[in-house]
């Protein structure tokens, strides 16, 4: 399934109700992605949530594409520095990424176009695996911990459960969240409760999203498909 078909039926077609809604929450994640630098104005869940959203269903010359335009917002310093920590994350799960120099320090990485090509080879022959390695899977780290996303959720859910006499319309607007995020919140909140997930002392939370070169990458390919199809429409 191609962008436009994909992204068509994700953001709905009509001009009212939820799925102008969920259409206006998307063009509002691509406008925060927009302001400022890359990694800013996006949480950790939303770029995780984003990204799994939207990468299946790019074909995998859109998806490169994508990851290139997103890539090119980053410095050359920036674009080695997430590229070898992807790799070092792959290896740690027995993922060799293909075409890396073996004494660990590839310059071609600092190029936007190369290293589309690798996140995109790795997306094709395993696909979820790019989200999973940069710690947006909800299954959380390999020691079993929760990751950052997780945490992040089950903080959310107990502030709104707290704040159960607020309205919601107006402990969203405190919060500076959406009703999908709060949605999403909770949702990635139960589904790690049911695995037997739980908050605790000495949790190692330093997943790969609490860098924000992981933020850059997640949210970038994503908000980008999302934009190159708006702007197609």
């Amino acid at each position: 399934m191609g962008l436009f078909e994909g992204l068509q039926s994700l953001l709905g077609g009509g001009q009212g109700g939820p799925q102008q809604q969920q259409r206006q929450e998307y063009q509002d994640f691509v406008r925060r992605y927009d302001d400022g630098p890359p990694w800013a104005g996006v949480s950790d869940q939303e770029a995780a949530q984003r990204y799994q959203q939207v990468a299946s269903r790019l074909s995998p010359q859109e998806y490169q594409q994508s990851a290139q335009e997103a890539f090119s917002r980053l410095s050359p310093q920036e674009r080695q520095q997430f590229g070898e920590y992807l790799r070092q994350q792959a290896q740690q799960q027995g993922v060799n990424i293909p075409d890396l120099n073996r004494d660990g320090i590839d310059d071609r990485l600092q190029d936007s176009a190369y290293l589309a090509q690798v996140t995109s080879r790795m997306h094709q022959q395993q696909p979820g695996l790019l989200g999973q390695l940069l710690g947006g899977a909800a299954g959380g780290s390999p020691g079993g911990a929760p990751n950052r996303a997780i945490l992040e959720a089950m903080q959310i859910r107990n502030d709104y459960e707290a704040a159960k006499n607020t309205p919601t319309d107006q402990w969203l607007r405190a919060r500076g969240m959406t009703k999908a995020q709060l949605d999403a919140a909770l949702a990635l909140s139960a589904n790690a409760g049911s695995q037997g997930i739980q908050r605790g002392a000495g949790t190692d939370v330093g997943g790969m999203l609490a860098n924000p070169l992981a933020k850059a990458a997640l949210a970038g390919i994503a908000a980008v498909a999302v934009k190159r199809m708006m702007n197609n429409r």
